[in-house]
């Protein structure tokens, strides 16, 4: 593939960097999560409800973020992931079978399958057409 076709189509929107960008988020969200649970882990003060807590609250509150909220985080992006690589997979099946050689027995067999079905209403078309005309 030629990098000007790689562009158009990207263009065209056949080429996603969405995996990519997918990717990126991810890792940047996963950083942010564990700096929360760390923050909250080191940070004294109050919790979300406005109640005090000692540390051993902390480190549980802290340790259920970074972990629980880790593994939603990335359950989510790889989710999103996948829809991307399903389209790309069907992007390349289809393109897989537009450049299919014709040489293959299935095809010519289908492709001769076809022609004689053609034939066979087109005599039936012209059949029809002059027996109209006689009629006249």
């Amino acid at each position: 593939m030629t990098n000007n076709s790689s562009f158009h189509d990207f263009i065209v929107f056949k080429k996603f960097i969405s995996t990519k960008l997918i990717m990126f988020v991810y890792a940047i969200g996963s950083l942010y999560i564990t700096y929360r649970g760390l923050i909250t882990i080191v940070k004294r003060g109050r919790s979300l409800l406005g109640i005090s807590t000692d540390f051993s609250e902390r480190l549980l509150l802290g340790l259920a973020i970074i972990v629980i909220g880790n593994l939603i985080w990335r359950v989510i992006c790889e989710g999103l992931s996948v829809l991307f690589m399903i389209h790309d997979s069907l992007f390349s099946i289809e393109k897989g079978l537009h450049n299919k050689n014709i040489t293959d027995p299935l095809i010519q067999h289908d492709q001769k399958e076809v022609k004689k079905k053609e034939e066979e209403i087109l005599k039936e078309h012209i059949q029809k057409a002059e027996d109209d005309l006689l009629k006249y």
